[in-house]
């Protein structure tokens, strides 16, 4: 794909950017079949699978029987980013090979944030479909982005879905952006920029659903809708929710407490305006955590508090009274979002208002501290659970070579919650021998003498005598030959 076409050449020249139509003739599905297959794949025939493969491709095929089987497999449990009532509406898209027909594109909006070197558009076709786009530079860890939103969804947070394009998909946007620029001269400029990046540059794509109807905190208004949100006990849930998650992945540009220093004697908070939005659904307000980011890596001493932008804070691991200061920091700084109304105007209605909602949010500040305390130490003791294979996930989502660092972190947010010193704390989590030793003894009460005689006998039978140990109430070690019969 080459980008050294010139405005002039897009303008007139259409059929460089329109697809040949294919007039090979193919078998064809009946729609109501294709659509019984897209809820239960199971249904498809032989001949039906090579006739979709034909028209569709085997890439469309794969994805419709893996999604019928994850369906499947979900049936049974309920799925944190399922559609609830009350829930945020979602404009959903096809995830799969060809998320949107960008032939038919109609408008491109650019919703970047300020500084993040990449760009994010909203493109809409003349169907009503929306989905953003985000063209970012390879050095903000795009693969990061999908891990952090699969934490998040487990969590039971909703979250966007989100996933890296491919070549097909960037293929697509690519001309459909170049039609949408010859079509609609006005957003000319902005195809470009998008273009620029995309194409020129060759950025990874970033595919995300789009939440209709959010506003996030940076567009927040005067109409007291700030106010109402932070009274909702639904928000409030929610957004310790995301703390904790926030805190358990490593995410840095949300929000997060600044510890007190030389200059500023009392606590504060840093936050990205952009990427946590609010929106009200019929049972509420809800909190939408949006641009996730893994970073899970420990600082030299891994303190628990923030002490600038891109580190991520980790208050709700450690003592309670900490993690409460973080959520009256919260409150401090999103009240002060709320802009009391000003001229003539604001003499009359609005301000009183204005002025009876932020008594009344004053007056639950309170409740509003426990019920984001409550809500994010207990979503961050679900996430420390042994027994999740959260390995397996991070290889899925591209972020494998950050595994090792994601285990240090878990460690260490586990030794905080069970009390131990800071900067203790960060010494076992990167031993992985003293931590285990640690474990043993502290969480699942053998002696200093057995703990070590486990760890004398090797990966698989410090592994085996954990979950034996849990199994039985009380200490077991599991002896070489043990293992040996157990093969």
């Amino acid at each position: 794909m080459s980008h050294s076409q010139t405005r002039t050449q897009r303008r007139t020249s259409r059929t460089h950017h329109t697809p040949k139509p294919d007039t090979t003739p193919h078998p064809t599905i009946a729609p109501e079949v294709l659509q019984r297959a897209i809820t239960d794949p199971d249904t498809l025939s032989p001949q039906a699978v090579q006739i979709l493969q034909a028209s569709h491709g085997n890439h469309f095929v794969s994805n419709l029987i893996r999604q019928g089987a994850d369906a499947a497999a979900q049936a049974d449990r309920p799925s944190p980013d399922r559609q609830q009532p009350g829930a945020p509406v979602v404009q959903r898209l096809s995830m799969s090979e060809k998320p949107i027909d960008t032939g038919t594109l109609v408008s491109l909006k650019n919703i970047s944030g300020a500084g993040t070197g990449g760009k994010t558009g909203l493109i809409q076709n003349e169907g009503g479909e929306k989905l953003v786009v985000k063209v970012v530079s390879p050095r903000m860890n795009p693969e990061g982005a999908v891990a952090a939103s699969r934490i998040m969804k487990q969590s039971g947070v909703y979250t966007p879905d989100i996933r890296l394009a491919t070549s097909g998909d960037t293929e697509d946007i690519f001309h459909g952006l170049q039609t949408l620029s010859i079509d609609h001269p006005e957003y000319e400029e902005v195809v470009d920029l998008f273009t620029d990046r995309m194409v020129s540059k060759g950025w990874p794509v970033l595919l995300m659903d789009f939440v209709e109807g959010g506003q996030t905190l940076g567009q927040m208004d005067n109409s007291g809708t700030l106010v109402d949100a932070l009274n909702d006990p639904t928000f409030q849930k929610e957004l310790g929710m995301i703390l904790a998650t926030d805190a358990f992945y490593g995410e840095g540009d949300r929000m997060h407490l600044k510890m007190p220093d030389l200059i500023d004697a009392g606590w504060s908070l840093e936050y990205n305006p952009g990427n946590l939005m609010i929106i009200k659904g019929v049972d509420g307000f809800h909190a939408i955590p949006i641009d996730n980011d893994f970073e899970p890596k420990l600082g030299k001493t891994g303190k628990p508090f923030a002490r600038g932008a891109k580190d991520s804070s980790l208050t709700v691991a450690s003592c309670i009274d900490d993690f409460m200061k973080e959520a009256q920091a919260i409150y401090d700084a999103f009240v002060k979002l709320e802009k009391k109304p000003t001229g003539l105007f604001a003499l009359f209605g609005p301000m009183q208002a204005w002025k009876k909602k932020k008594k009344q949010f004053e007056a639950n500040r309170a409740s509003f501290v426990d019920t984001v305390v409550q809500s994010g130490r207990e979503t961050l003791d679900r996430l420390l659970k042994h027994g999740q294979d959260w390995s397996q996930q991070l290889e899925e989502a591209g972020v494998g070579d950050q595994i090792k660092d994601f285990r240090v972190r878990i460690r260490f947010m586990r030794l905080l919650r069970a009390g131990v010193e800071k900067n203790q704390a960060i010494v076992l989590a990167r031993n992985q021998t003293e931590y285990r030793r640690w474990r043993l003894i502290n969480e699942l009460g053998f002696t200093k003498k057995q703990a070590a005689q486990v760890l004398e006998l090797g990966d698989m039978a410090y592994k085996r005598s954990v979950e034996e140990t849990i199994k039985q109430g009380k200490p077991v070690i599991v002896q070489a030959f043990d293992l040996r019969n157990k093969k």
